[in-house]
């Protein structure tokens, strides 16, 4: 997740230092945003498919 973060804008040494909760937070946030405000589904772990 470190490498996804950075090529989506977190600065390196920033990426670097944050916890893996913070890490996945900032991944999911980003790729919500990638695929148009799609939904995270916490009990399922991954995005809500919109039908």
């Amino acid at each position: 997740m470190i490498c996804w973060s950075i090529q989506n804008g977190v600065p390196f040494d920033v990426a670097h230092n944050m916890f893996d909760h913070e890490l996945l937070s900032y991944s999911i946030v980003f790729a919500s945003l990638k695929n148009g405000g799609q939904e995270w589904d916490w009990d399922r772990g991954g995005f809500i498919e919109k039908r």
